[in-house]
């Protein structure tokens, strides 16, 4: 059965947009999950994550995984993040990762400074 991307709701369609499903995706059978809220667990964002800050910071001299996962988990406060917050980190590393700024680091710690996520970048 073929889908009708003209047949959703505005909501809808918005939403599944914001996730990076188009029209011609969607039409041609895209998995929905992610944009359904289905998607990562809380491991797997952390994970995700802390691929992105291996990929930045792995071969710094002070970095240190333990630490870094321990910023991910929790912040500053020491209270445990989120699913939602966790979600919000991964989508701004995702996001200015995609974009293919040459600083993109900078353009995804400003966006989480916004959200007041940026400890969550700590390495160290």
């Amino acid at each position: 059965m073929a889908r009708n991307w003209d047949g959703l709701s505005d909501n809808y369609r918005h939403r599944l947009e914001s996730h990076g499903i188009s029209r011609n995706e969607y039409e041609s059978g895209a998995v929905l999950s992610q944009a359904r809220g289905h998607g990562l667990t809380r491991d797997a964002l952390i994970a995700e994550i802390q691929g992105f800050k291996t990929d930045l910071f792995g071969d710094k001299r002070k970095w240190n995984e333990a630490k870094s996962l321990k910023h991910i988990d929790r912040n500053l406060d020491g209270h445990k993040r989120t699913t939602a917050e966790l979600r919000a980190i991964a989508n701004a590393l995702r996001e200015t990762r995609n974009q293919n700024h040459k600083e993109w680091m900078d353009s995804a710690f400003f966006q989480l400074r916004e959200d007041d996520l940026d400890d969550a970048g700590f390495y160290n």
